[in-house]
């Protein structure tokens, strides 16, 4: 028996320095897949995406405004989205037809559900489709109805 003791100490030795080996190549696995990190937001901005934004004001008879963009930002202070890729469709009585307009930048203002659009847009009235081309269109979400005024500066 004592001539044994040397050879479980080298199978307890071998037996730890294999779970050694094995953790650390679990460890280098595990390191390679980690995903990378997302990249820090600009300071003020609460969220930015490449992908679809929708914005809908609906009321029991049917839709009377939706927004969707294909990017967005969201900036913190003043609360509101800078939007790229802008489809704005301003539906009729009936909430079957509408009107669309479409811009490649706009800043909508959720607290006083307001969507401003600094560059062009072109409109397009239905059912029979009149383009039109204006720069500078307002809508407010509140009567569903193109504004004549900025919003305000806050």
């Amino acid at each position: 028996m004592r001539r044994a003791r040397p050879l479980f100490l080298l199978a307890i030795a071998g037996i730890a320095g294999y779970i050694a080996y094995r953790y650390r190549l679990s460890q280098i696995q595990i390191d390679r897949e980690k995903p990378i990190p997302p990249v820090a937001l600009p300071l003020g901005v609460q969220a930015n995406a490449k992908a679809g934004w929708d914005w809908e004001k609906s009321t029991e008879s049917g839709p009377k405004v939706q927004v969707h963009a294909r990017g967005f930002r969201q900036v913190a202070e003043p609360s509101r989205f800078e939007l790229e890729g802008v489809e704005l469709k301003i539906f009729r009585k009936d909430g079957k037809t509408f009107d669309k307009i479409v811009s490649d930048k706009a800043v909508f203002d959720m607290g006083d559900a307001y969507l401003y659009s600094e560059g062009e847009a072109d409109m397009a009235r239905s059912p029979r489709p009149i383009v039109l081309s204006t720069s500078s269109p307002q809508a407010s979400g509140s009567t569903a109805n193109p504004a004549k005024r900025k919003p305000n500066a806050k």
